[in-house]
């Protein structure tokens, strides 16, 4: 059951009304009422927050490796799939028009996190997929009990590659942590795991560096910033809140490298308004977002936010799955700590917003936009960029690794925020069209 994935689809002949339930032949078409169906739900690595939109697909033969370096390849439903569907915004899946099978090949795939499973498929009926089976890997080792097996035994899976620079306030990598990535997948900017973790010595102020359990510290991000072979290792950069925006600047080099990288296909996530700088001295960002430094002067840290389910066309499918993940108290609204109010403003026509939050006496009278994401280059579907106005992983159990080692300054999977759970959409890919 657990066969190499290029395995041939053999199958042993039976009726739909054989009381034995046995698998049709290949070649055997079904009675006209019969359907045969696979189901399930598509989750993150943590085995708890739902994934809306992954591709769920029948291969016609085993797909290939994924891109290791940012390309405009993304999640789409491949050449090789003879059926294929999408998770709903619960992250439920039924696939329908399939043949019975004692090893069908079936891919689970949310950008560039991917199982390969053999799943055994009885005709006439519908074949429930365990939870464990329909969880996205949280590490290169990470099996269950359908998952293909490559010829030396390895796991079938598949995970981004992250750059993570931790912030002073919003300590990003615990987003990952609280997603279920294992911590045997974290290094301090070298090694084989798919997540490196750096900092910004000048953000901290003196502070010792942020380091790991077993004592190690974290990488420097400047060597990261100013390289785009450097940062093109990564299939997503993600960026936390590190200084003040009034002390905060980046060499020309640097600005260049990220915009290269972007371009090129690679995710970049900015979180608080220190990380303004990438998309404000970049001349073909300039005009995507608008920000007044000064605007959030006598805000409050928390507050109700919107989904924008009007300009963004992917906006009531997020509403449905923030609700259905339990990050909205009611449809269309979520709660979130940490709050900064500075995006002001967003050029319609080529950025979707996906939460706003309007003027009210509970957040100082302030306005803007505090979840945006443009295309790369503007205008066309290759990489992306994703500004959050907010502090995603703030509070609430997540303490920078300068006070406790990581992963120990992080909050557990069962404690997501709203916050953390607005954000892993995007991660997983929700919102990015195909090129």
């Amino acid at each position: 059951m657990r066969a190499a994935f290029a395995a041939l689809v053999s199958v042993a002949a039976a009726s739909c009304g054989d009381n034995q339930h046995q698998a049709i032949a290949a070649d055997a078409a079904p009675p006209p009422a019969c359907t045969t169906s696979l189901s399930g739900t598509v989750t993150a690595p943590n085995g708890i927050l739902p994934i809306a939109g992954a591709t769920v697909y029948v291969a016609s033969n085993a797909p290939g490796p994924l891109p290791t370096a940012p390309s405009c390849q993304f999640a789409c439903t491949p050449p090789n799939a003879v059926a294929a569907t999408t998770t709903g915004a619960d992250g439920t899946f039924r696939l329908d028009g399939i043949t019975a099978s004692p090893n069908l090949p079936v891919v689970i795939q949310a950008g560039r996190w991917r199982r390969q499973l053999v799943v055994p498929v009885l005709a006439c009926g519908d074949t429930a997929l365990a939870a464990d089976d329909t969880r996205l890997p949280g590490s290169s080792t990470d099996a269950t009990a359908l998952t293909a097996m490559s010829a030396t035994g390895a796991p079938l899976v598949d995970l981004p590659t992250i750059a993570a620079e931790t912030g002073d306030d919003d300590v990003v990598e615990c987003i990952l942590v609280e997603l279920g990535v294992a911590a045997s997948e974290f290094g301090n900017g070298s090694g084989s795991g798919h997540v490196q973790l750096y900092w910004n010595p000048e953000a901290f102020a003196g502070a010792k560096a942020p380091s790991f359990a077993g004592g190690a510290s974290y990488g420097d991000v400047t060597g990261l910033w100013n390289r785009y072979a450097a940062l093109s290792q990564f299939d997503v950069v993600m960026l936390g809140d590190d200084i003040d925006a009034a002390g905060s600047s980046k060499p020309p080099s640097a600005i260049s490298a990220i915009g290269q990288y972007a371009s090129s296909g690679g995710q970049l996530v900015l979180t608080g308004n220190s990380q303004t700088i990438w998309i404000r001295n970049n001349a073909a960002w300039a005009s995507e977002l608008t920000f007044d430094p000064q605007v959030d002067a006598d805000a409050t840290n928390a507050a109700m936010f919107a989904v924008d389910d009007t300009t963004n066309p992917d906006g009531t499918i997020y509403a449905d799955w923030l609700f259905d993940a339990g990050a909205s108290p009611a449809p269309g609204t979520i709660y979130v700590d940490g709050a900064s109010y500075q995006c002001v403003g967003y050029d319609a026509a080529t950025v979707a917003r996906w939460l706003y939050v309007t003027a009210s006496v509970d957040n100082g009278e302030e306005s803007s936009n505090e979840l945006v994401s443009f295309s790369t280059p503007v205008g066309a579907a290759c990489g992306e960029v994703v500004y959050s106005d907010f502090e995603v992983a703030w509070g609430d159990g997540n303490e920078a690794a300068t006070v406790s080692p990581f992963p120990g300054n992080c909050a557990a999977p069962s404690a997501m925020t709203p916050q953390v759970k607005a954000m892993a959409y995007l991660l997983f890919g929700g919102g990015r069209s195909c090129p």
